[in-house]
């Protein structure tokens, strides 16, 4: 769900009214309109809608700085100031943004901003780009880039995050919103990797650690989080991939191949998760063929493609692609003999990832090669929320068992990023809604992906939980094989699961997502 950070200090500008003096709030309890706010004791909690009820948020340290106004100075600010103040007026129809970043290993590759006009209804928020906005370049504090946002007139304010690539890493794992223009619709805002805070003039990096972003929330040391049961569907999911393989089938064997460079840790990684996930899927659709796996530094990329040609990889574009969307690199490219798994990362790239994300990349991608050897090399046929959905949860499944993996953690993540990505909370969505959502990830192959939003990652994920948690791994399975004997995903479906696919859709997928989404 979009977390709404609106910093509006209302007794900087007004006297106290009724509603900040009357009972405190508190986490949990009863509220009566959702996105209103209290300040109390040095906190500023919101109202917030929880399934059916309205409740009190735990609320968040409101942090004493001093509004420095001089936002173009050159000079470290001695006290940089958050983004706080009123909203400025919707009438003003274009908004200019100055947005600056500072990370302090400088490392600027690939990051950029995803960014949209933001309304309180989340289903008409608009983007701004489908694609991101890139950087222009970088000065003495970081990168920087300014933009002119037209069409403002019916929304509240912007809200962005800071993305690698167009992945799911995000350097703060919540929406931030700028919230304050002056009487012209600029602002200018300078931010920090691992820092929350929206600054409205330069702050002070000289001490600023190297953190870790996170896909994931970290609880507050003062606040205890509430256990959250586990799901039945995900426990019937567990429950029944637990029980393979049922055989002694020796696994696939595994050919690695790292760089002179590569991230010496990262490698570890990919020989266990990679290890552990072929034994797990010993008994399906074995290949008495070595899979090979490639891996490397940026600069190592001319030696992963002379590797390529050792097996016979020789394809232009897909040297032409590699050499393309490197650094961050990770993929399998179909119509190879077996989708070899090919990832391109530095060292940086890996310090700033999330761990589940990290581990669930090695697991996802291995996860392909099976399904390329499961559908005699037509995997792409499965379409985008069986090839792309599927990876996803069994490499998560496989690293529940093998590794120390939160799959609920990672599930939440999973929730946030679909409801980011298609702009809009899918808790309120019908059954119709929900099919115009699942429409544009059934293409097979999975070619044109501008129209998926990535929803075949997250949302394919959970249909993919449904399907394991309803009928089991091993129908799972026959589905997968069943693309050696069509291409039409939906008829190898309906052999599989004995009901077509729309069918299932309507009185079993969706309500089941509908459910997710309002966990």
């Amino acid at each position: 769900m979009k977390l709404r950070v609106l910093l509006v200090v209302l007794f900087l500008l007004t006297p106290l009214s009724p509603s900040i003096s009357a009972t405190p709030p508190k986490a949990g309890a009863t509220c009566s309109k959702a996105g209103i706010t209290k300040i109390y004791d040095g906190k500023k909690f919101t109202c917030i809608k929880s399934g059916k009820k309205l409740t009190w948020n735990k609320g968040i340290q409101i942090k004493s700085a001093s509004t420095n106004k001089n936002s173009n100075s050159n000079g470290p600010s001695p006290t940089p100031s958050p983004l706080v103040g009123v909203q400025t007026q919707n009438s003003i129809e274009v908004r200019k943004l100055s947005i600056r970043y500072h990370r302090p290993s400088s490392d600027y590759t690939n990051w950029n901003i995803w960014i949209w006009r933001n309304s309180d209804d989340n289903s008409k928020d608009s983007l701004i780009s489908s694609s991101g906005v890139n950087f222009e370049g970088v000065d003495s504090f970081g990168a920087f880039v300014s933009l002119t946002v037209t069409g403002m007139r019916n929304f509240k304010d912007i809200g962005f995050s800071l993305r690698l690539g167009d992945s799911i890493i995000r350097d703060i794992d919540k929406d931030r919103f700028i919230t304050t223009f002056d009487s012209r619709g600029f602002a200018e805002i300078w931010l920090i990797q691992g820092d929350e805070n929206v600054y409205t003039s330069r702050p002070d990096t000289s001490s600023k650690p190297l953190p870790t972003p996170s896909a994931t929330s970290t609880p507050s040391p003062t606040s205890a989080p509430t256990p959250t049961p586990t799901p039945a569907g995900v426990i019937a999911a567990l429950e029944s991939f637990k029980t393979f393989p049922s055989t002694n089938t020796e696994p696939q064997k595994l050919n690695f191949h790292f760089g002179p460079n590569a991230d010496k840790d990262f490698s570890e990684l990919i020989k266990e998760l990679s290890t552990g996930t072929m034994k797990l899927f010993a008994d399906h659709y074995p290949d008495n063929r070595p899979l090979p796996v490639f891996f490397g530094d940026l600069s190592d990329l001319d030696w992963v493609i002379a590797e390529w040609a050792k097996y016979g990889y020789t394809e232009q574009y897909q040297i032409d692609d590699a050499r393309k969307r490197s650094p961050g690199l990770v993929v399998n490219y179909w119509g190879s003999p077996q989708g070899h798994p090919t990832l391109i990362w530095t060292s940086n790239q890996l310090k700033d990832m999330p761990r589940l994300t990290k581990m669930n990349l090695i697991s996802h991608h291995i996860v392909h090669a099976i399904q390329h050897r499961s559908a005699r090399g037509k995997y792409e046929f499965l379409g985008c929320w069986g090839a792309e959905g599927g990876a996803e949860l069994y490499g998560a499944l496989v690293n529940v068992r093998i590794a120390d993996f939160d799959y609920m953690e990672y599930r939440k993540q999973k929730i946030s990023d679909a409801n980011r990505n298609m702009g809009a909370n899918l808790s309120s969505f019908t059954i119709n809604d929900w099919l115009g959502v699942i429409r544009p990830i059934e293409q097979a192959p999975c070619l044109d992906t501008s129209k998926t939003a990535n929803l075949h990652y997250s949302v394919g994920m959970f249909l993919m939980e449904r399907l394991v948690g309803e009928f089991g791994h091993q129908k799972v399975m026959n589905w997968w094989g069943g693309i050696r004997d069509t291409l039409d995903w939906k008829i190898a479906f309906q052999r599989a699961f004995s009901t077509d696919v729309d069918s299932w859709y309507k009185n079993s997928a969706i309500p089941y997502l509908m459910q997710v989404f309002k966990e």
